[in-house]
């Protein structure tokens, strides 16, 4: 559990009335559906810790001070006390990458035994890192280069920050003293000037490592060499300057190319609105121009459907390849928007996850889901672009009778008042006209129609009252959950079936996941037959709460198919409980119907009591049919 959860149980626990989801929300600044899955979170790990009845939440206070107190006392688990001792041996002025097994253990208020046991997972933690821990008497000591150790503790320092709350007043709990809204201030201004910027949501995480180079170079922990060669810039050697003054030190020069190569990974180009692809590749070594047109090739082969257009790959490519700069150095960084990607479309972070999953088969480097993030905004905002279809809209035909010239007034207020709501195919003026109609989901008309007429209709009158809006609203709002039901159903209909569905009474095993999966990849109705899928794909999960969607197969697709796995017993997937499991292949035509299915299913089952409903079906013709009629409710 992470800070999150803890807010959710100091507010229950200090608070002598029930509080409804709605409530909770308000007083955390969250949805009503995050609080639902948060409460959840929670009663998984503590089970009947917090109960609910129609009136709201409640809390056994007893049981949850407990929790509160073990948490506020001391890191609880290996992997947060392992986080502590390098926290303390890497930033501490005294302890010169060293750790007093003795003096932690009291600290921590574990046994020697446990911090022992703790050691071996710090080990395997910092091996990626290249850095060794030598144990030696009462004393581990940590070795390695510095660009390794400084990449380790801001890995280190991102873990333990909430992931949305790398900010002002975090940095600052880390280091009181740090100037941190003077480098803020001055990394903004110094870009600017340099024809520059950098985005807000990732200056914080530039500032973090900017105070990790100042606090170990205090303790004199200088790099030897930086890892790539670079001249100092004008925004460098500003930064250089002001923090030298600052904490009152001299630094040799390579630290400067240091932060300048903290920079690369940051800075983007303030004239990016005017460059052409042509003036991009100029900018660009010719190592990067190939990798780029490589990497666009295999995008318009794996996903034809994304429109590789100049203004889409500058954007994209001017961000991955700060994206890389970062990743390749070892830099890491969390991206406070993950989650609200995630939740925006999950099908553009998986189709984002696809893209990264190409980007690691050329060079190496593990993006994980924090830098999908970075990505999955281009993605999204492209696949938005494309949509041929809305499927929120209504189609509606006006039936406005001539009167005066105020018949056009009201064709147009209508248009106005429900452009968000309606899609008007079709503008009447007399009722002879009605032969000629197209099919549309209503007819908003100011005549009453014949008794039986086979399209729904609803009258206005001319001055289009409060209470002749509110009808219109009404009757769009019961078209709205009809279209989305009937367009949910065919999904299901269309590429799902009995087949495809499993409902595992016990925890889900990874090898009925896999055997799945197999039965889909080797079967001729989705995939072509000779495809080299079916020994090539292995399973990824992204998660959505408590949906986990493996990555989707889009290689020699014939048809789009839907494997829907319903675990009885939640199993653990990226630290996640997961209850549903759904693996898709995706023919390119049907894209839009997916993206629009699976972000409303998804989104749809965040809600816990929606979601405990719905895994209770057994077969896939309730669980689709479940699911339908929540939607529609």
């Amino acid at each position: 559990m992470n800070s999150k959860h803890f807010d959710l149980i100091y507010l229950l626990i200090n608070t002598n009335i029930l509080l409804t989801a709605a409530a909770i929300a308000d007083k955390l600044s969250v949805s009503t559906r995050t609080v639902m899955s948060y409460i959840s979170d929670i009663n998984f790990f503590h089970p009947q810790l917090i109960t609910s009845s129609y009136k709201g939440y409640r809390i056994d206070k007893t049981r949850g001070r407990a929790l509160i107190a073990r948490n506020n006392l001391s890191p609880q688990t290996a992997n947060e006390r392992i986080n502590w001792l390098l926290k303390n041996s890497l930033l501490s002025a005294d302890s010169d990458n060293q750790i007093n097994i003795v003096t932690a253990a009291e600290k921590l208020c574990v046994s020697t035994e446990t911090l022992h046991k703790d050691l071996i997972l710090l080990k395997r933690k910092i091996k990626k890192y290249k850095i060794k821990a030598r144990i030696n008497a009462d004393y581990i000591y940590l070795t390695g280069l510095e660009t390794d150790i400084r990449n380790l503790l801001n890995f280190v320092l991102c873990e333990t920050l909430s992931k949305d709350k790398v900010c002002t007043s975090s940095l600052q709990q880390i280091f009181p003293k740090a100037p941190i809204d003077e480098l803020y201030d001055l990394l903004l201004q110094q870009s600017s000037k340099q024809n520059y910027f950098i985005n807000d949501c990732l200056i914080f995480n530039l500032i973090l490592e900017i105070l990790i180079t100042m606090e170990r170079i205090q303790h004199n922990h200088i790099i030897s060499k930086s890892l790539v060669q670079l001249s100092t810039s004008p925004i460098s050697q500003a930064i250089f300057d002001y923090i030298q003054k600052f904490y009152n030190i001299k630094v040799v020069s390579i630290e400067e190319k240091y932060i300048q190569e903290l920079l690369l990974g940051y800075l983007l180009p303030a004239d990016f609105n005017h460059l052409s692809i042509t003036a991009l590749k100029k900018r660009m070594p010719k190592k990067s121009e190939k990798f780029f047109n490589d990497l666009f090739q295999k995008i318009r082969c794996l996903l034809p459907f994304i429109d590789l257009n100049e203004r889409f790959m500058i954007r994209f490519a001017l961000n991955l390849h700060n994206l890389l700069c970062r990743l390749s150095t070892g830099h890491i960084s969390y991206d406070p928007r993950k989650n609200d990607m995630k939740i925006a479309s999950p099908f553009a972070f998986k189709c984002t996850a696809a893209i990264a999953n190409e980007i690691q088969k050329i060079t190496a480097v593990i993006i994980n889901e924090d830098s999908c993030a970075y990505l999955a905004l281009h993605i999204g905002l492209n696949l938005a672009s494309k949509h041929k279809f809305d499927f929120e809209k209504i189609s509606c035909a006006l039936l406005i009778t001539p009167y005066f010239d105020y018949d056009k007034e009201l064709k147009e207020n209508l248009q106005r008042n429900f452009s968000n709501d309606i899609s008007v195919r079709q503008i009447l003026c007399c009722e002879k006209e009605l032969s000629q109609l197209k099919k549309v989901d209503l007819i908003i008309t100011t005549v009453p129609l014949p008794i039986g007429f086979n399209t729904d209709w609803v009258v206005t009158d001319a001055l289009l009252s409060t209470k002749t809006i509110q009808n219109i609203k009404q009757h769009i709002i019961t078209k709205k959950a009809q279209k989305k039901r009937s367009i949910i159903q065919n999904f299901f209909n269309n590429f799902g079936n009995e087949t495809l569905f499993k409902h595992i009474p016990a925890q889900c095993s990874l090898e009925s996941i896999k055997q799945q999966t197999q039965n889909l990849l080797e079967n001729n109705e989705y995939i072509a037959a000779c495809s080299k899928c079916s020994t090539e794909y292995k399973i990824h999960f992204n998660t959505f709460g408590h949906i986990a969607v493996a990555d989707i197969i889009f290689h020699n697709v014939k048809k789009t198919g839907l494997v829907t796995i319903v675990n009885k017993k939640p199993r653990i997937i990226n630290n996640n409980p997961i209850d549903i499991i759904f693996i898709i292949t995706l023919h390119p035509d049907d894209w839009e119907i997916m993206q629009y299915s699976l972000d409303l299913i998804i989104n749809t089952l965040q809600e816990i009591d929606i979601l405990h409903k719905i895994i209770k079906a057994v077969n896939y013709k309730e669980f689709s049919k479940c699911i339908c009629e929540t939607i529609c409710f």
